[in-house]
């Protein structure tokens, strides 16, 4: 028999990277949803560093928060909602 850990303890000392997103008052479900190493408040935004199992993961989340989320940290991830979109409009673009 295996013990599973709690819920709050899956990542918990793992080596995924981490993505530091600022999110918005409508996008706050996140932070409820997944896991975050660190969640702090500024203002009307919530800072949370977010491990990330893969790269189309955090795309796909991306593109589903809009403009309600930014990619803070790392810099080679603050472009890749502005990619992603880019790339779902030309499959459509004819």
């Amino acid at each position: 028999e295996v013990d599973p850990p709690a819920a709050d303890a899956w990542f918990t000392g793992s080596d995924l990277p981490v993505a530091t997103v600022r999110l918005d008052r409508d996008s706050r479900w996140v932070v409820e949803r997944f896991p975050a190493n660190s969640i702090i408040e500024d203002g009307d935004h919530v800072v949370a560093e977010l491990p990330v199992t893969s790269e189309r993961w955090l795309r796909t989340l991306l593109l589903q928060l809009g403009p309600g989320a930014e990619v803070v940290d790392p810099p080679e991830w603050r472009s890749l909602a502005a990619a992603a979109a880019a790339a779902l409009l030309a499959r459509y673009d004819g």
